[in-house]
């Protein structure tokens, strides 16, 4: 087949890692793809050009419309003739539904990747958009969302496309495993002995990622546990934010918590937790909470999105909002044996190299193009 993904842009976050290894599985597995973003760049864009993946860009800016991305994504529908058109994010929904209606595509599908929005943490346009796309939802062929809490959501705002299907986030176990040489390397990189206890939230800066929670949740440990540690990862997540520096200071956090900022190597580090959180109160699909257990980590999470069916009874739920709840469970999860941990995060890989892999998820995505393209009387194969 050949598949076109278009995405508002290619940065770090958890939809953009996901086309990237899916792009690059269905690329391995001989069909044609090629990516285009609204926005030029992004930190995973040179990773897609080094997979072989022809990358373009509408040449579009940040909150500045541009009618003439549209006439480009046009003129590259003509000579590229895609069989599949895969939009990733609101905004490539929308740019690609209105393209399909001047220049016809076999099949178009969107791709959800959320579940509860929230006003108060989003854009009034961001929200006009979603309302937009509900009124359209029934133009694709289908729209596959990464959770059932994500479809949930959708249907709630209107959304009433002809075909459904969940299908979740996929990781790579062959570069997420467990590895005792990276938790020795990551502990030596933060100045920390070996036996140092690391508790880690990877997350972007933003209030549905309830860091303030999680902080709450941890500051009692500290004085309990002498070498605990904690280290919180991703966008924003720097000295300078002084937002994040008066949640630390509130919380009495001052010492033994090591802030790293966006990083690029993130399989080494998820592999030296000891205790992976997502304290979020809106997500549809956690990868930071898949990719650790990949690594054979013990996780706590909260219970939004489909985080029950993702860790089962590999680790800890808890309510979001709930310090007390998550303390709890980090607590409990911290006075285990080393043997009980272990039997913990090998469950954890287990599932997710049961139902997670990129190979399974590719799969489903092709088996759901196959099946619209057939229907639509196109299939290449």
């Amino acid at each position: 087949m050949r598949i076109l993904h278009l995405i508002t842009r290619l940065g770090l976050g958890g939809a953009e890692a996901q086309l990237l290894a899916l792009a690059t599985a269905m690329r391995e597995q001989g069909h044609e793809i090629r990516v285009v973003t609204l926005i030029p760049g992004g930190e995973n864009a040179a990773r897609l050009r080094n997979a072989g993946i022809q990358l373009d860009d509408l040449g579009m800016r940040r909150g500045l419309p541009t009618p003439w991305a549209i006439f480009r994504l046009l003129r590259l529908l003509r000579e590229w003739r895609p069989d599949v058109l895969q939009s990733w994010l609101y905004h490539a929904d929308l740019v690609a539904t209105v393209a399909s209606t001047f220049h016809r595509v076999p099949v178009l599908l969107w791709n959800l990747r959320c579940s509860v929005l929230e006003p108060r943490d989003h854009s009034r346009m961001l929200f006009m958009i979603i309302h937009l796309l509900a009124r359209w939802s029934g133009i694709p062929d289908c729209i596959i969302a990464n959770s059932s809490a994500g479809r949930e959501f959708h249907e709630q705002m209107g959304y009433s496309p002809r075909c459904w299907q969940v299908i979740p986030n996929a990781i790579d176990t062959l570069k997420y495993k467990p590895s005792e040489q990276a938790r020795h390397e990551v502990r030596e990189e933060l100045g920390l002995p070996d036996g140092a206890l690391l508790i880690a939230l990877v997350a972007r800066f933003h209030p549905m990622k309830d860091h303030e929670c999680f902080l709450r949740a941890a500051a009692p440990l500290m004085a309990d546990h002498a070498g605990l540690n904690i280290v919180l990862v991703g966008p924003d997540i720097e000295p300078e934010n002084s937002m994040l520096t008066g949640l630390l200071q509130k919380a009495g956090l001052q010492d033994r918590v090591h802030l790293l900022g966006s990083r690029t190597d993130m399989p080494r580090l998820q592999a030296a937790w000891d205790i992976a959180v997502s304290a979020s109160y809106s997500e549809g699909f956690s990868n930071t909470i898949a990719e650790a257990m990949a690594c054979g980590v013990p996780c706590v999470s909260t219970t939004v999105g489909d985080a029950e069916l993702l860790l089962g009874d590999t680790g800890r739920l808890v309510p979001p909002r709930d310090p007390a709840a998550m303390h709890n469970a980090l607590k409990e999860l911290l006075q285990l044996s080393g043997e009980q941990r272990k039997t913990l995060a090998a469950a954890a890989r287990q599932r997710i190299c049961a139902g997670f892999t990129v190979h399974k998820v590719v799969e489903r995505y092709l088996t759901t193009y196959r099946r619209l393209l057939q229907q639509a009387g196109d299939n290449p194969a």
